[in-house]
Parts: structure tokens; C-alpha cells; sequence
């Protein structure tokens, strides 16, 4: 189990995704059903995206236009948590779409 070995080792689990409610999903899975908790962000995500932006996917306007849980606050973070030269594809390519890609950490008991 992933926890286990992130445990051990004082690791953190950085979660990311282009698709908000991926993103959510995957933080409240871990959050629930494994035992992780959210690490306070440097630089937390403070306002959400309108669902008015014209630029704004059709799946990420139906996430919002039914509720869906928004991906802000305390434990999201508004900048990236890799290195330039270590980021993924998908997170340059929202960068050069001025697309939002949605990232947390997650820590251990024993994490930082």
C-alpha cells in the first residue's frame, strides 16, 4: 500500500490533474480510504474559475453547473509544486492554454 511506503519514508504524494473533479476525487479517496492528510499550501488556491470563462472545458462547466466539490482553499495549490524542468506535459500544456491544473500535496501521521 502506498501510504505505507510513504509513511516509512517521510514522503509526501503530490496529486495533480487538468480535470477538477479528478482531482478532487483522487484527494478525497486518499484522504478517506487511505489514511492521508492535506498539507497546507504555500501559495493556496483562493478564488475558483467562473463558470462564465469562455476558455473553460464543457466537462469542467458541468462539474461546476451541478455543484461539484471546487478545488480550492488551504490544502490546493495555485502554483506548481515541480521544478521547471521536472513538470508534465499535460501541466505545460494547460500552462501555454492558461488552463488550470489542480494539485495538492498529501502527507502521513509521520509525514512533514
Amino acid at each position: 500500500q502506498i501510504q505505507k511506503v510513504i509513511s516509512k519514508s517521510n514522503g509526501m504524494l503530490l496529486l495533480q490533474s487538468n480535470c477538477e473533479d479528478v482531482a478532487v476525487h483522487m484527494r478525497n479517496t486518499a484522504i478517506e480510504k487511505c489514511g492521508f492528510h492535506s498539507h497546507d499550501a504555500s501559495y493556496p488556491v483562493v478564488t475558483s474559475l467562473d463558470a462564465s470563462t469562455a476558455n473553460m472545458p464543457k466537462r469542467a462547466l458541468d462539474y461546476i453547473n451541478m455543484g461539484g466539490e471546487r478545488a480550492m482553499g488551504s490544502g490546493w495549490s495555485a502554483r506548481p509544486l515541480l521544478p521547471h524542468g521536472g513538470r508534465t506535459e499535460t501541466e505545460v500544456a494547460c500552462m501555454l492554454d492558461e488552463k488550470p491544473v489542480h494539485r495538492c500535496l498529501l502527507m502521513t501521521e509521520r509525514g512533514y
